[in-house]
């Protein structure tokens, strides 16, 4: 049986969820493993700032209505934001872009960088020739 976010969305507060949705879009959840036997999620999920938490999330077992158990090293430690966001992650397992500080996937960042640096560059040569 598939969990579905419709069936773990009432184990958590709408502003965890809020929360946890973008900590997963913005690829701040890390290294997810998932145990088939014991139903288990392990993640690290990096918080604001420098601060990375861990998670560890126990699946109902498949035979069960759906229950999602949540602990984090958080301060709030059950079923918090960064759990959502590594059951997310557990869901969804296509790898999310880390932002950077501007706000936009590092890679494009690094692209757009080299793109004004050569408009620079042509701009330059317009004027010397």
């Amino acid at each position: 049986m598939t969990l579905r976010l419709s069936q773990i969305n009432p184990f958590f507060k709408k502003a965890y969820r809020e929360r946890g949705k973008r900590y997963f879009e913005q690829g701040r959840v890390l290294d997810v493993k998932f145990d088939e036997k014991f139903r288990t999620i392990q993640a690290q999920v990096q918080g604001s700032g420098i601060n990375y938490y861990r998670c560890r999330i126990k699946l109902s077992p498949t035979d069960l209505p759906p229950a999602v158990e949540g602990v984090c090293s958080c301060p709030v430690g059950f079923n918090c934001k960064h759990v959502y966001a590594a059951v997310l992650a557990h869901l969804d397992p296509a790898p999310a872009q880390q932002e950077d500080m501007f706000g936009m996937p590092g890679e494009q960042w690094l692209y757009r960088q080299k793109a004004v640096s050569l408009q620079s560059v042509d701009a330059d040569a317009e004027r010397v020739l």
